[in-house]
């Protein structure tokens, strides 16, 4: 029977207390079956073996401690029974100390349970870390740094939610499909997966807000931004669309740039010239090779000399 360094330990112990006659409170053992109804455990004691060639003795039910308990609420563990019920080869069970708080064992309680390096949830956790795993895979980790994970599986099929909480104050919520969304001491974000769905190799679209009153939002196409004090812009491959503070709006698109000024009017920049249309007043084009049309009057200048 397979067993391992602290369970060959335990045995030698007891075998040598035993010969200096000397009772022992506690016995090292592995949980053969689990009442989830009133968590209590039966438990297979290897030093009451019968003789060699025996397992162990198999205890009654005995309720399982717990190092906090309240009315509804504290800290409870689901043991791993052994599947067999009965432990006669390599143990499954979880290992755990009984202890007998009366010298007839009437009063008998599974104290403590022990983990090792085949079945440690988190075998690269450091001093002063905290952490609890399902047998599915949700867990909650508490780091030294002071920042927290949880990660919750949700469905067969695996998908999960994972949060984090780092130590500045940051909080991510990783969704299934690849969606984040985060809250920062200067703000909130959402970013999706991606166009498509799953990524697809394009950019994902997401929407930031910050607590300053400014917001973006934008994908692999557009893009729109918002500041505090009123402007917004639009942009995307074909051009942009600006409305300032003041409420002066220019719209740049291929080859030219329109301005309007709700106190003076449009201005119209292109390759070929500007046009001036005021609000009062008449309206002026200016070519690039010098050529200058002045309406209503309609009068024309080539180079400052007057045409018409």
């Amino acid at each position: 029977m397979f067993q391992s360094y602290d369970e060959v330990l335990h045995l030698l112990v007891h075998a040598a207390a035993r010969q200096q006659g000397d009772r022992r409170m506690t016995f090292y053992g592995h949980i053969v079956a689990y009442d989830a109804k009133n968590h209590c455990v039966k438990v297979q004691i290897p030093t009451l073996a019968v003789d060699e060639s025996s397992p162990g003795v198999v205890t009654g039910w005995i309720p399982l401690g717990s190092h906090m308990v309240g009315n509804g609420w504290g800290a409870q563990f689901a043991p791993e029974a052994d599947a067999s019920g009965i432990q006669t080869t390599t143990p499954t069970g979880t290992p755990c100390e009984i202890q007998l708080n009366e010298q007839d064992g009437a009063a008998t309680i599974v104290a403590l349970r022990y983990t090792d390096k085949h079945r440690a949830p988190f075998p690269n956790m450091v001093a002063g870390e905290f952490a609890l795993k399902s047998k599915a895979g949700s867990y909650i980790y508490y780091f030294k740094d002071g920042s927290a994970a949880r990660t919750f599986q949700k469905d067969p099929m695996g998908n999960t939610i994972k949060e984090t909480l780092d130590a500045q104050g940051n909080l991510s919520f990783l969704l299934p499909g690849g969606a984040q969304v985060s809250a920062t001491p200067t703000g909130y974000s959402v970013t999706g997966p991606g166009e498509g769905g799953g990524g697809g190799g394009a950019s994902p679209a997401s929407v930031q807000l910050s607590n300053d009153g400014s917001y973006s939002v934008q994908n692999s196409k557009c893009f729109v931004i918002g500041t505090s004090d009123g402007a917004v812009a639009i942009e995307n491959t074909f051009g942009n669309v600006e409305i300032n503070e003041e409420g002066i709006i220019t719209l740049t698109t291929l080859g030219m740039v329109m301005t309007f000024n709700h106190l003076l009017g449009w201005t119209i920049i292109t390759l070929s010239g500007v046009i001036n249309i005021p609000l009062v007043g008449p309206m002026v084009v200016s070519s690039t090779i010098g050529i200058q049309l002045v309406a209503p009057t309609n009068t024309i200048k080539a180079n400052g000399n007057v045409l018409g």
